[in-house]
């Protein structure tokens, strides 16, 4: 497993078990961060800059790979999910994974359950007259700039939260604090 997405997902259908190696470095689980720990999850390798050999051994031992990007390797899945701009269609991608478990009925509770907390939310916070507004900001070491990001699902997500990004869905702005 290489995407974060995926590790979620996994864990959402109960098969976190079903995992030998994953890319340590955004595991934000801390079930996953145990079994890494433990030993019972290696670190994969990476594909770029890693040693190719090991990455080779690694996974001749797996059926299967789960990262962002699509491959030529016959093992590779793709998994897109964070690349869905929508919560739920991110969410949706539960159903996918499930195909490869044989857990279709359990991912379609998983994301009705989802769905319908999310909607749930949703209608709630819309009742509220007042929409706070707010800036997704980072400061960025590099062009030593601060930037308030503007993608297009965190338009999404504060929309539904009841709040009003500030600026223009997908067009992030860029503040120098320098004089």
């Amino acid at each position: 497993v290489e995407d974060s997405s995926a590790q979620r997902l996994l864990e959402l259908l109960g098969e976190r078990l079903a995992v030998r190696y994953m890319q340590t470095t955004y595991a934000q689980s801390p079930c996953f961060q145990y079994l890494v720990e433990e030993g019972e999850v290696g670190a994969m390798e990476s594909a770029f800059g890693g040693d190719a050999a090991k990455r080779a051994s690694q996974l001749q031992q797996v059926d299967a790979l789960f990262q962002f990007l699509a491959s030529t390797d016959s093992k590779t899945i793709a998994i897109t999910a964070s690349a869905d701009p929508g919560p739920l269609q991110r969410a949706e991608w539960v159903e996918f994974m499930s195909l490869f478990f044989n857990k279709e009925a359990e991912a379609m509770q998983v994301f009705e359950g989802i769905r319908d907390r999310y909607l749930c939310h949703r209608k709630q916070v819309s009742e509220h007259s007042v929409k706070p507004v707010v800036a997704w900001a980072y400061y960025s070491s590099w062009s030593k700039e601060w930037v308030i990001t503007n993608a297009a699902y965190k338009h999404y997500y504060l929309r539904d939260a009841g709040a009003q990004l500030v600026g223009s869905t997908n067009a992030d702005m860029k503040f120098n604090t320098t004089s």
